[in-house]
């Protein structure tokens, strides 16, 4: 299922409104909004610059959605990350805010990819990042993926102004899982456009028909167990 979206202005004088689901909300004066989670409820709320910023409730969080027509800063990006647990957070092309819930199940087979990449990275250098690892592609986009791998000549590359940011990498192995809420297709989707930013190999996977998409060719020494990752 594509992210809901959800479109909002700002204009010189600040965010002036919200439309979520036919919904709009009061005019908060001079704030940027993002979404966060609260009450098991999406919700749309800001980050005043002054004043108070007006809360718009869209509905239970079963499904990812997305945030159109602001442009969401790395810091910005890092705090709506660092506030909301269990929410992989994605910024698009075009600034676009992007979350989807990262429900036990998806998490656990995430988890065992993550660990097979982990393996690998302590057997050949480099470093493993799990779905709340996110990486600044060429295009501006900030993407996490459900498991990745960048190699150690990537690590070494990275200057220290930037070491702790969204490293402005793309990883060499990257693994995106389907969960019950994602079309099949969007996750190939998303795995060809790592394939086109520069990865090496990108991977799909369908826990429930047990389907695997793969593109590109894997790194030396590098053998994933499928059946783990979705039996996990």
């Amino acid at each position: 299922m594509p992210a809901r979206s959800f479109g909002a202005r700002r204009t010189d004088a600040g965010f002036t409104s919200c439309r979520t689901d036919g919904l709009v909300s009061r005019e908060p004066e001079n704030c940027w909004t993002y979404p966060a989670i609260e009450s098991n409820r999406a919700v749309i709320w800001g980050i005043p610059a002054k004043g108070n910023c007006v809360k718009v409730y869209v509905g239970e969080p079963t499904s990812a959605f997305s945030v159109r027509g602001i442009a969401i800063s790395d810091d910005h990006l890092l705090r709506i990350s660092e506030e909301n647990e269990g929410w992989q957070v994605e910024r698009d092309d075009d600034g676009s805010l992007i979350m989807s819930p990262n429900f036990s199940p998806g998490g656990f087979k995430s988890g065992e990819a993550h660990s097979q990449l982990d393996r690998y990275a302590k057997r050949v250098g480099g470093k493993a990042g799990d779905a709340s690892t996110g990486y600044t592609m060429p295009t501006g986009a900030v993407l996490s993926p459900d498991a990745s791998w960048v190699s150690p000549e990537q690590v070494a590359s990275v200057p220290l102004e930037g070491a702790q940011s969204y490293w402005k990498i793309v990883p060499v192995v990257v693994i995106e899982i389907r969960s019950a809420s994602d079309a099949w297709s969007d996750t190939t989707a998303k795995v060809d456009r790592f394939l086109s930013y520069g990865a090496t190999y990108a991977v799909a996977v369908d826990p429930e028909t047990r389907e695997v998409y793969e593109r590109g060719s894997a790194p030396a020494g590098l053998s994933l167990d499928f059946d783990a990752i979705i039996d996990a």
